[in-house]
């Protein structure tokens, strides 16, 4: 029941927890819905294929008490510099069928990739870059 827009949504418990949020183009026959789940952290230089989908935009999430500057760059091309403010989330307009890289500069940022039209929606997390992997910690 909230009104048309663009949300962050924080869910936080003090055992395990798995979330998602809903979103629907309308209720009746014709209307589209999406389940968007929960974007792990990005720290680090990460690569973001974009499929193709109306109205692409990237949602760059900081949950941090400071603003953190974030560059997304079209592969090939010159880096947007997107500040976020300390707990705030921006939306950056994007191109689909595109390469993009989204580079936090160490700082952990959630993001996520999102589609909206008349017909439909649609919403991917951003996930660390698998070319460059956090270390696996096994303690004895």
């Amino acid at each position: 029941s909230l009104e048309s827009g663009a949300y962050t949504v924080t869910a936080t418990a003090e055992a395990p927890l798995v979330a998602a949020v809903w979103q629907t183009t309308g209720f009746g026959a014709d209307a589209d819905f999406a389940w968007n789940t929960a974007a792990p952290a990005v720290t680090e230089s990460t690569l973001v294929a974009v499929p193709r989908g109306p109205d692409p935009t990237i949602s760059i999430a900081n949950p941090s008490d400071e603003d953190v500057t974030v560059s997304v760059a079209e592969q090939d091309d010159d880096p947007q510099e997107v500040t976020v403010a300390a707990g705030a989330t921006e939306v950056v307009e994007i191109d689909d069928r595109r390469l993009y890289t989204i580079d936090p500069r160490g700082a952990s940022v959630h993001a996520a990739v999102g589609f909206a039209g008349d017909a439909g929606v649609a919403s991917m997390a951003v996930w660390p870059d698998a070319a460059n992997p956090q270390p696996v910690v096994i303690y004895p």
